[in-house]
């Protein structure tokens, strides 16, 4: 699937100014650049060597022009990349090469320009300004440790409660049960946990992945359905890939098992959900797209 372009503004500006530092000799082929969807990057690789690109969560798309995914297409630049994951490589198949990329992380498009020469680098990670990470937060109900601490507190209270219940306060939770079956894997509604003064359900979801290959999604599309309204998951420890199942000597496909933490805090528009854990929930899983589309220029 394409991703449509909104017409925006571009700067073409050095790297090194958004940069903001200068970088010793030692570390000329490591660079980090704050994400910035109205600039475009010149980034150089090299033929003999491997560029390695990092976003700060799992790339949703990836368009790509002069660089392919195959090995049999024509093209200039080689790029090795796995749906889901929040990185991929370059490398350039010929001197001279040049290629573009363009990523979809977090809804907006950035565009990678590639150039093969002598100012080839090896490994590039781009991260998420501070002040935009700060603004971020703050139209958060709970800040980031907050929502951890829901999870650390729900993975902890089976334990401490059965060994140590006078330091646990009562909590209201169920062991649903429901299943929710996708093409090639299930979730199973394990646990559900209520902490009323956070407003907050915290889930312990199993995912049985019934296919012999490993199976992506996108973590932080993950989202929880009572009747017709649906809450996205505030925070989970997904990492948007499912191990493959394998074979018994009967050459049944036994299930891989993945379990994931997530929590809902609050509703969508800011006001309390009040869900009680009797509810019966539907989980949502979008899937990663397809390695990335090639085309020539």
């Amino acid at each position: 699937m394409r991703y449509p372009f909104l017409p925006i503004i571009i700067m073409m500006i050095p790297l090194e100014l958004i940069h903001g530092q200068t970088t010793s000799p030692a570390s000329k082929e490591i660079r980090q650049y704050p994400l910035d969807d109205r600039t475009v990057y010149q980034l150089g690789i090299g033929v003999n060597a491997v560029t390695t690109l990092t976003f700060p969560g799992p790339i949703m798309a990836l368009e790509a022009a002069n660089v392919t995914a195959d090995p049999k297409v024509p093209a200039q630049m080689l790029m090795a990349y796995k749906p889901g994951r929040p990185f991929f490589s370059v490398r350039a198949l010929a001197q001279n090469a040049v290629g573009q990329v363009n990523v979809v992380w977090n809804d907006k498009t950035y565009v990678l320009k590639f150039a093969a020469g002598n100012d080839a680098l090896s490994s590039v990670r781009f991260y998420v300004e501070e002040s935009q990470d700060a603004l971020a937060k703050s139209k958060s109900p709970q800040g980031a440790s907050q929502l951890l601490s829901l999870l650390d507190r729900a993975k902890a209270y089976p334990l401490i409660k059965q060994q140590h219940p006078e330091l646990v306060p009562q909590l209201d939770c169920s062991n649903p049960g429901n299943v929710i079956r996708y093409k090639d894997f299930d979730v199973v509604v394990n646990e559900v946990y209520r902490f009323d003064p956070e407003d907050a359900l915290v889930f312990r979801l199993l995912f049985l992945n019934r296919s012999e290959a490993e199976t992506a999604y996108v973590p932080k599309g993950l989202a929880m359905r009572v009747g017709p309204q649906i809450y996205p998951f505030a925070i989970t420890d997904a990492d948007g890939v499912l191990p493959p199942g394998q074979k018994n000597s009967k050459e049944e496909v036994l299930p891989s098992v993945t379990v994931i933490y997530a929590a809902v805090v609050g509703r969508p528009d800011g006001g309390r959900n009040n869900l009680a854990v009797k509810n019966t929930f539907n989980i949502l899983v979008p899937r990663a797209k397809a390695a990335a589309s090639t085309s020539r220029p």
